[in-house]
């Protein structure tokens, strides 16, 4: 069973799905957390006490909010012990249709959020003594195709891996962590958009799935906080798929 931990911890696309379980459980395990969201809205039933975290509405790839709410919250709470970068979104239109407008939207709301996040909360990383940690999400998408979701969907999946995998390199020095995880179908409010929107059978998706069901957000969540914590010490440049056992 994973320790209670004390730090503090930004995580991005904390209003629903992936990134509303992986917040509500750092914040349940003791910890600060920076809520941050383009349409944020706080579960008080969760959230009670006020001290303990703080939120922002804005897009992640807008670099002068991600500066300032990152300063923000670090001169609340003294400390940022790490970063999870969840917030994403997905379309299903195919190559023909997709415009630049749409593919430029998909790239900044999955990659360009990521680099940005990144880029200016290791400053903040490397005051710390303890070792900092970054957790991207990329998706078994990245690692093969899709079945519902667009090449452009997939093509920035595929790159926050190849991201990953460079920013550990280049941070290893400063004993800063950085993985990713790329999970499969999980069940998220994208998800069940997506399969309404395309009258998908969702017993032919569980089919495709060795274990034979969907993933709940929390036990996504439960894999990112594991890389997150002193447990994983020596994980550094990983991508840990959590797909049910899709090959």
């Amino acid at each position: 069973m994973l320790k209670k931990i004390k730090k503090t911890y930004i995580v991005t696309g904390s209003s629903t799905g992936i990134g509303e379980a992986t917040a509500t459980k750092l914040y349940n395990l003791g910890n600060n957390v920076i809520l941050a969201s383009r349409n944020l809205k706080i579960n008080k039933k969760i959230f009670k006490n006020k001290s303990k975290y703080i939120a922002f509405n804005g897009n992640l790839f807008d670099p002068i909010f991600v500066k300032d709410f990152i300063k923000t919250a670090y001169n609340k709470f003294g400390r940022i012990d790490g970063l999870f970068n969840i917030a994403g979104s997905s379309s299903d239109t195919k190559i023909e249709k997709i415009t630049l407008d749409e593919w430029h939207r998909i790239i900044n709301d999955n990659l360009t959020s990521t680099f940005l996040c990144s880029k200016f909360v290791i400053p903040y990383l490397k005051k710390n003594s303890s070792k900092g940690v970054i957790i991207n999400t990329s998706s078994v998408a990245g690692r093969n195709k899709s079945l519902i979701a667009g090449v452009h969907y997939t093509s920035s999946k595929a790159a926050i891996i190849g991201f990953t995998k460079q920013l550990a390199f280049e941070l290893s020095k400063f004993s800063i962590r950085v993985n990713c995880v790329a999970p499969g179908q999980t069940d998220t409010k994208m998800l069940r958009s997506a399969v309404k929107k395309n009258k998908i059978n969702i017993n032919n998706l569980k089919k495709n799935i060795p274990l034979g069901r969907i993933a709940s957000p929390e036990e996504i969540a439960n894999v990112m906080i594991f890389l997150s914590s002193d447990d994983s010490s020596y994980l550094t440049g990983s991508v840990i798929d959590i797909n049910g056992g899709v090959i």
